[in-house]
């Protein structure tokens, strides 16, 4: 039996002057972005936590954060995911790896919290937990259960 996680994110309108402006900075190539998979804001900024960054909500529709001292903003597109923002002064290789690494820090969090979410329904459906396998080199997770005792 596997299990399928969909994050089910709350559209947000592109409404904001803020949002506007920045648009216009990408578009002028003052900024760049990068898209991610990313779509929970709270497991996002957790990760954002995680390294080290701090945050700021300008508005609903954005996060702003810095780490050391470069800025880069967080911006939920009309897709549910968001996109991170950098300054054309921060290399974009660098930029890249940073993103990349907070995705891994963000797939981690929504691995922990599917495995509570799956225990907690195991256990309110009386199942008992029988073995917890972990495969460190593929980063799986497999929970045995005993069905009906």
């Amino acid at each position: 039996m596997s299990l399928t996680l969909a994050l089910i994110p709350i559209a947000v309108g592109l409404t904001s002057a803020i949002s506007v402006a920045l648009e216009q900075k990408v578009e002028e190539g003052d900024y760049y972005k990068i898209s991610t998979p990313i779509k929970d804001e709270r497991l996002l900024k957790t990760a954002l936590s995680n390294y080290g960054c701090n945050i700021d909500n300008k508005n609903e529709q954005e996060l702003t954060t810095s780490l050391g001292n470069i800025s880069m903003m967080f911006k939920q597109e009309e897709n549910g995911q968001f996109s991170a923002a950098f300054h054309k002064d921060v290399l974009e290789k660098d930029a890249e790896d940073f993103i990349a690494d907070l995705q891994q820090e963000y797939m981690q969090l929504v691995q922990e919290q599917t495995y509570e979410k799956i225990l907690q329904r195991a256990k309110d459906e009386g199942l008992i937990l029988e073995e917890d396998t972990v495969n460190t080199t593929t980063n799986n997770r497999v929970l045995t259960f005993q069905v009906g005792g």
